[in-house]
């Protein structure tokens, strides 16, 4: 649902699906604040963005390589 509200650019309600996702279940947390700063990287509030990418990375290890490759997150993992 956050994804499809990302795409619509209702990036209020999508961050609040996010929310609710990580709150339902725990184990996604991670991913869920991966997926908020990517809004966050979108509406230029970087510096939100790349806190939030350091909370996601140190929950799910795995994201970072996703980043690296990622076009809405990914000048801010080189910069």
């Amino acid at each position: 649902m956050g994804i499809a509200l990302k795409e619509m650019e209702k990036y209020e309600a999508a961050i609040q699906c996010y929310q609710k996702a990580s709150q339902i279940n725990p184990d996604i947390k991670g991913l869920a604040l991966y997926n908020t700063a990517c809004i966050y990287a979108i509406q230029g509030k970087n510096k939100k963005a790349k806190e939030l990418l350091e909370e996601a990375f140190k929950l799910d290890k795995t994201l970072i390589e996703y980043a690296k490759t990622d076009p809405e997150v990914k000048h801010l993992i080189f910069s």
